[in-house]
């Protein structure tokens, strides 16, 4: 068993709990997505569309950014996982759907009715659910912010402009909500984070960066093993 914090009645808030005593298995659902992924930016910082082997690149870059809904949700367990440490003595794994799971989850996130997800919760195995959704993601080309050598300040950090690698800023709205199979919503979380998608840091990276960003955030709400005692 360990201790987390439980969702209040539902408002419109990005973020909801209070504390409560809560099982250890917790099943982290598929990222659920509520917008299509970004199209291309040909935009240069001169105000010109990107040449043709820029233009490709921003097309790969594109394609990648298609793929970070997955690579999120793999990426939040371990994130999560290492984030809480030995202050607390349950485990995030991998789950899957029930049956219908992923439409009605989309449909009640959508209309901020968290007691819906109960239901799934309770059809997904383990003792909780973690359901996550994005909102909406953008990949932002730094060559269509600066010149190539420019320096460009991001949450991870400062990035050198470069029109032969094509750095993406990345900007993803993401959300979170921990759900019991007893039938109480636990903490509901939603912020923006940022990362940075290039040769250099692939897509999986990307991912990897976002779900520990948001992993942080959400332990700081986490009641540890022995805190209410």
């Amino acid at each position: 068993m360990w201790w987390v914090a439980t969702a209040l009645a539902a408002q419109p808030l990005s973020w909801d709990f209070a504390a409560r005593w809560a099982p250890g298995e917790v099943r982290v659902l598929p990222l659920v997505t509520l917008s299509e992924a970004p199209g291309i930016v040909l935009d240069t910082w001169i105000g010109r569309p990107a040449p043709p082997e820029q233009a490709r690149l921003r097309e790969r870059r594109t394609r990648e950014l298609a793929w970070l809904p997955r690579e999120l949700w793999l990426a939040m367990p371990t994130a999560i996982n290492s984030s809480l440490g030995e202050s607390w003595s349950g485990e995030f794994r991998i789950g899957t759907w029930p049956t219908g799971g992923s439409d009605r989850a989309r449909a009640a996130i959508g209309r901020a009715d968290w007691d819906a997800l109960v239901s799934i919760a309770r059809g997904a195995g383990g003792d909780a659910v973690l359901v996550t959704w994005i909102a909406g993601w953008e990949g932002q080309p730094l060559t269509a912010l600066g010149a190539p050598g420019d320096i460009v300040d991001t949450a991870g950090g400062p990035v050198v402009v470069d029109s032969r690698d094509e750095p993406y800023l990345v900007s993803a709205a993401m959300g979170a909500a921990l759900v019991t199979r007893d039938g109480e919503v636990c903490v509901r979380y939603a912020d923006r984070f940022e990362a940075i998608l290039s040769g250099r840091y692939p897509v999986d990276r990307t991912g990897r960066d976002l779900a520990r960003a948001m992993a942080a955030e959400l332990s700081t709400v986490w009641v540890r093993d022995g805190e209410l005692d």
